[in-house]
């Protein structure tokens, strides 16, 4: 949990300088910096006797830069982390084995909103892109005779994302939104929650 933090906190460090290299641009755009709570669904495709898959607390951050189209609209791109938490478990039935899966990735994409509203304080969003997915593995076997043992492994796999949201703008620089995120990879996962955004 404490390195999950610590990657957290860098991420958002990183995009704190980065306002300062667009400082000149300002008219022409926003950089912007977000930070998401909620669950994630799914995992495995089928699954075999004993297994089951199990909905998490999940969380993430981004930022990116945004370059306004016109008075409504504004595309531009972003990169981010989440973290999935253990979104597979499995146990057979005599208890002689369990095993689990964590799931966090890396992100780089295309960021769009559109304005909408009399006074275009509410939004939609969507966004697609890249994601890098790194999988911890952890197992344990108890045999009827002879030691128990455990292990762990990581691996990655490569694939998309395609996120879509809705919102509205608290001040001139922060906005809350409802998003839905699918990521496709080796697992195939769904993220829903709560999206804070700050703009400078």
């Amino acid at each position: 949990m404490k390195s999950l933090i610590v990657r957290l906190m860098l991420v958002l460090t990183a995009f704190m300088a980065v306002p300062n290299a667009f400082a000149a641009d300002t008219a022409g755009g926003d950089v912007f910096l977000d930070a998401k709570v909620g669950k994630t669904y799914g995992g495995p495709g089928t699954y075999a006797a004993g297994y089951s898959s199990t909905t998490q607390s999940s969380w993430g951050a981004a930022g990116g830069y945004r370059w306004r189209l016109d008075d409504a609209r504004s595309l531009g791109f972003e990169v981010g982390y989440m973290h999935f938490g253990d979104v597979f478990s499995s146990e057979d039935p005599m208890g002689f084995s369990a095993s689990q899966e964590s799931l966090s990735a890396i992100s780089a994409g295309v960021n769009y909103r559109f304005l909408f509203g009399d006074d275009k304080a509410w939004h939609f969003q969507t966004r697609v892109g890249l994601t890098r997915v790194k999988t911890d593995s952890s197992y344990s076997y108890f045999p009827p005779v002879g030691p128990a043992a455990s292990g762990s492994a990581s691996s990655n796999s490569t694939g998309a994302y395609l996120g879509f949201g809705i919102g509205r703008r608290v001040t001139q620089d922060f906005s809350l939104s409802l998003v839905f995120d699918h990521y496709n990879s080796d697992l195939n996962m769904e993220f829903l929650g709560l999206e804070a955004e700050y703009r400078f």
